[in-house]
């Protein structure tokens, strides 16, 4: 019990508002994104990620919802890799096989440093991780900004530095969206389209770490093919295993990664970053046993995470551009989600 008010008593929670009545909820404890409350065609507002209630239910958090992911997002092959000939192991913290989003006590498992809010519109939050962290090397300074415009966009940067060696890097945000709002039924969100501005996918192994493959969409039926936007629930009916934990490859120029729409409610929402990949991960709360924010049970299909990060094992299976962060460069990436309705 102490050590649950310890972290209660740490815990601090930041809302963001625009002039348009768009709200996103943060906390300091893993950067994370709580809430985003935008409004349908009628002009009601709901929110629209996956999240939990109390504090102790997100540091037990197995989806990680909301975190920010770090200090590298998806997976390490066997959590083993080498810089310049050294080699480094990581603990596999994903069945004893991979390492999986940055180990056993990732950036989304601690609390953050925050920056005074000056206004009603932005926050930035810091982080220090030492020299051995989870067995990464180098002393790594790691700052995320979030800051919601009048426009209607949400635009979060990453940034970070390694002061003594050089390291490996790939940071990024890990929300579940369900446009169709969760404050009172937390519905299956198998009736949304999903675009991904993507001709190409990295097929994966047994253990989900990417075969080193680049393979075109329009193989396997189309299964990977979202150029075009397609109904999730037709989608999951074929792909095998019946679950997408996948990395598309961004083809077309510019940011622009993926949308989403809800035609029930008609938000939509289209998410661009600067980064090569777009991961896709429909999970299955099968259980029935993770209770969300708003009281309502997640189950089956009740949210979509899209993750915009570098490529899974990028280290390992030397795809460009590359996850080394030397001592003097500076690591940045930028995902902006704008939110609209038709």
């Amino acid at each position: 019990m102490a050590d649950n008010e310890t972290q209660q008593t740490k815990l601090q929670e930041y809302t963001l508002r625009n002039k348009n009545g768009i709200s996103v909820g943060l906390l300091n404890y893993g950067a994370t994104l709580r809430s985003i409350v935008v409004p349908d065609r009628y002009g009601i507002f709901d929110d629209i990620l996956l999240g939990f209630k109390d504090i102790i239910d997100y540091i037990k958090n197995p989806p990680y919802f909301g975190g920010t992911i770090g200090r590298v997002a998806n997976r390490i092959a066997f959590g083993k890799f080498s810089i310049d000939g050294q080699d480094f192991e990581l603990p596999c913290n994903e069945n004893g096989i991979n390492h999986h989003h940055g180990g056993f006590k990732g950036f989304d498992k601690v609390f953050w440093d925050s920056s005074e809010m000056e206004d009603d519109n932005s926050i930035s939050f810091y982080l220090k991780s030492l020299d051995g962290d989870q067995g990464y090397p180098g002393e790594l300074d790691a700052s995320v900004h979030y800051l919601l415009t009048d426009e209607d966009e949400l635009k979060v940067a990453f940034k970070a530095t390694v002061k003594d060696k050089a390291t490996i890097v790939n940071l990024t945000s890990h929300p579940y969206f369900n446009l169709a709002g969760v404050q009172t039924k937390c519905n299956e969100m198998t009736d949304h389209l999903l675009e991904i501005n993507a001709n190409s996918y990295l097929p994966v192994d047994k253990n989900l770490v990417p075969t080193g493959e680049r393979c075109s969409v329009s193989e396997d039926g189309g299964t990977f093919d979202f150029q075009q936007p397609k109904l999730i629930g037709d989608a999951l009916s074929k792909v095998p295993g019946g679950n997408y934990d996948h990395t598309f490859c961004k083809s077309r120029n510019g940011a622009f990664a993926a949308s989403l729409y809800h035609p029930g409610s008609g938000r939509f929402l289209e998410v661009f970053s600067s980064q090569p990949g777009t991961h896709i991960y429909t999970p299955d709360f099968t259980c029935g046993s993770l209770i969300g924010k708003h009281g309502s049970p997640y189950k089956g299909r009740s949210g979509l995470a899209i993750e915009n990060q570098n490529f899974p094992n990028a280290v390992n299976l030397h795809f460009p551009p590359t996850p080394i962060l030397r001592p003097g460069d500076l690591y940045e990436q930028l995902t902006t989600y704008r939110f609209s309705k038709k």
